[in-house]
């Protein structure tokens, strides 16, 4: 899930998964489960079952490269897709989430069902699905407290497979930790104290037998309800596979430690402690991976990854340890799966460095999850976008496919990510096989959008170190950031690469703290002198947003140089955008859009909020008050903000609150309609999850 790269926000993030979650309050009145519970499917029950049809994806090698081939035509498959999930939050009220699209009591499979349809009339190949996200107590799970697995739940995947199959897409069977019920603890339970978490199930002989018994269960258990199996692209082993440094065995810096392979490692010794995780996931996925195949003889399977920590620093201090050499070169897996995310420190490149797939074709690679996180692009076109313009980098080194992070996150909860239905379905368009049939060729999105500035060449006068280096300031990622490192004078220049007409000019603030600054904006054609378009001077603060549109546009312009002359922090800027003279028009926002009373839940706390705002224009204004439901003491916080109007969907404020006890407190957040209108995302970098408010 979410890592997504950063989804180290998913409760984490995927996942954690690694994606941050909005804790919506549980419906009142859940669908109708398709199916009532059924009996267990008993691992312990040798049943002769048919044995499964061919899978109608393999793989290939074609002139030394490796790739992903549809067996009855012959003709290369590439699998673009999408997440599919169904979240509520488990138990109700928590932050902890659960997926519910088969549950056999509160279950949304018709909801699910509704998608596949819209997918395969975009073209979209495949679906990702996390069959065992079910978990704290919560009822109509796959696995049963009296051992085994469910046989109506079951049943509903296969439907969905059923389906799935109808409207040619294919399914990818994806988890994370083994499930609490079904027995399967019981395996590793005697592992536990040496080794914990995810180590756990890596490391030891009872995580591999515990891993090994599920996924046998789910073949048997999905064969012997009928499930049309040859519509499977994978099994996947693990969404997101990583060691987790903080727990034992990894915790200790000295000792000796002999995980399920036999071997002997010594934790004092770096090289050491890297190859025990690298040999235990070969041994692990070696392990696991002979079962599933002699049941299911040309079945895929897979492991997700998100990117390792080196050599460029990413995820710097996270606990969470991926290295991935021995993986990609030695496993038994048929291919692997990448989390891989735009605007979060590292570009694409550096990505690939990092997942040690520089020049590498001996397994097919898949991006499983790649999304845009709402804080990072404050619009779903800028998202759009940036997805395109990720999926076409990534060719560049050797991916063969790509599901976006997500369809449409149905549910009761709403994640941080841009949905690709989301608003006018951009992501959807942007992504589409049937509009972009070649994922590796710029599509509209990218040839179309209007600022000159996303990805050209960057000087600058210093850089603060590798991770603010001046190319952050033209990624368009809002959580990046180009820093001189020092205070003023410093300057930035951007190179459009060639003479354009421009009127507009939006400058995102880094600043602390805030204060008086001087920003003066120079241009000039392919050579000559630079000239003053227009200086900012004014006290600024972190977050605002500095825009000028000049009413006369400038033209033949290549260079722009932001030369900072006062400001009493290090000079720095999260995004510089240069907006081209024919596509400003259609950027200005209807009058009213925003106008209104909005309600909705805070999902950290439960309190209930209300903003009300006014639009005149670009700018925008409103105030803000939160009560805590209950009898929780005090009530929240209240005041008033103001902003500007960014798009016809996407605008940002600054609230100045403050509450009964004489605390206060400045928000600066951005806002996002959708659905016609009437649902405000509010987002922030203060915010665990984002706010979902709807139009009274």
């Amino acid at each position: 899930m979410r890592s997504h790269f950063h989804r180290f926000v998913f409760c984490a993030g995927i996942i954690i998964l690694l994606l941050t979650n909005c804790n919506l309050p549980a419906s009142e009145n859940p669908a109708a489960p398709t199916r009532s519970p059924g009996p267990a499917i008993n691992p312990t029950v040798d049943i002769t079952l048919s044995p499964p049809p061919e899978h109608r994806i393999g793989i290939r090698v074609v002139d030394g490269v490796s790739e992903f081939y549809n067996r009855i035509t012959g003709e290369k498959f590439v699998p673009r897709g999408a997440a599919l999930w169904r979240w509520k939050n488990w138990p109700p009220g928590q932050q902890s989430v659960i997926d519910i699209i088969f549950n056999t009591r509160i279950g949304q499979l018709d909801s699910a069902l509704a998608e596949l349809p819209k997918m395969h009339a975009d073209g979209f190949n495949v679906v990702r699905l996390w069959f065992n996200a079910c978990w704290g107590g919560a009822p109509g799970c796959l696995d049963r407290p009296e051992g085994g697995l469910d046989r109506a739940f079951l049943e509903n995947m296969a439907q969905f497979m059923r389906v799935a199959k109808e409207n040619d897409i294919y399914v990818i069977l994806t988890m994370d930790s083994l499930p609490d019920l079904g027995g399967y603890q019981n395996l590793v339970n005697p592992y536990r104290g040496r080794f914990e978490g995810f180590n756990l199930e890596f490391m030891t002989q009872g995580g591999i037998d515990a891993q090994t018994r599920y996924q046998t269960d789910l073949i048997r258990g999905l064969m012997e309800v009928g499930a049309p199996m040859d519509t499977i692209l994978a099994y996947q082993l693990k969404e997101e596979a990583y060691f987790e440094e903080q727990l034992p065995p990894l915790s200790s810096s000295s000792g000796e430690v002999t995980p399920a392979n036999g071997q002997t490692y010594d934790l004092a010794d770096p090289a050491q402690r890297r190859a025990l995780m690298e040999d235990s996931w070969v041994y692990y996925i070696d392990q696991v991976s002979g079962p599933i195949k002699a049941l299911d003889p040309t079945a895929l399977v897979t492991m997700g990854f998100f990117v390792q920590q080196e050599p460029n620093p990413v995820l710097v201090g996270d606990p969470r340890l991926v290295y991935m050499h021995k993986v990609l070169y030695e496993s038994a897996l048929d291919f692997v799966s990448l989390s891989s995310y735009p605007g979060f420190d590292i570009t694409m490149e550096q990505q690939a460095e990092n997942f040690d797939i520089i020049g590498y074709h001996q397994k097919p690679l898949v991006i499983g999850e790649f999304g845009a996180e709402r804080h990072n692009y404050p619009d779903v076109q800028t998202a759009a976008m940036v997805l395109q313009a990720w999926q076409v980098e990534s060719c560049k080194f050797g991916v063969d496919g790509w599901q976006v992070w997500t369809w449409d996150g149905g549910g009761d909860v709403h994640d941080a990510f841009w949905e690709a239905v989301e608003g006018d379905g951009a992501i959807r368009r942007a992504l589409s096989p049937a509009l972009n049939p070649d994922p590796c060729v710029p599509g509209a999105e990218m040839n179309n959008y209007p600022n000159l500035a996303y990805g050209k060449p960057v000087k600058t006068s210093a850089v603060a170190g590798e991770l603010f280096v001046g190319g952050q300031a033209v990624d368009l990622s809002q959580t990046t950031q180009w820093n001189a490192g020092n205070g003023p004078p410093q300057w930035i220049e951007i190179d459009l690469q060639k003479p354009s007409t421009i009127d507009t000019i939006r400058l995102f603030v880094a600043q602390e703290p805030e204060g008086p600054t001087v920003h003066r904006v120079l241009g000039k054609g392919e050579s000559g002198n630079y000239k003053l378009l227009h200086e900012f001077n004014g006290v600024t603060h972190e977050g605002e947003v500095l825009e000028y549109t000049s009413p006369q546009p400038w033209e033949d312009i290549r260079f722009v140089r932001i030369v900072t002359t006062r400001s009493p922090s290090w000079v720095s800027w999260h995004e510089i955008q240069v907006i081209g003279v024919s596509h400003t028009t259609a950027a200005t926002p209807p009058t009213g859009q925003f106008t209104g009373t909005w309600q909705g839940l805070d999902p950290d706390d439960g309190s209930s909020m209300n903003i009300t705002l006014e639009q005149t224009g670009d700018t925008l204004t409103g105030t803000f008050n939160d009560t805590y439901s209950g009898s929780i003491p005090p009530p929240g916080y209240e005041g008033t903000g103001s902003g500007t109007v960014l798009s016809p969907a996407t605008a940002q404020m600054t609230f100045h609150l403050s509450r009964h006890d004489g605390n206060t407190l400045e928000l600066r957040v951005t806002l996002t309609l959708s659905d016609q209108n009437s649902t405000l995302t509010i987002t922030t970098g203060t915010l665990d999850n984002p706010w979902v408010m709807k139009r009274q």
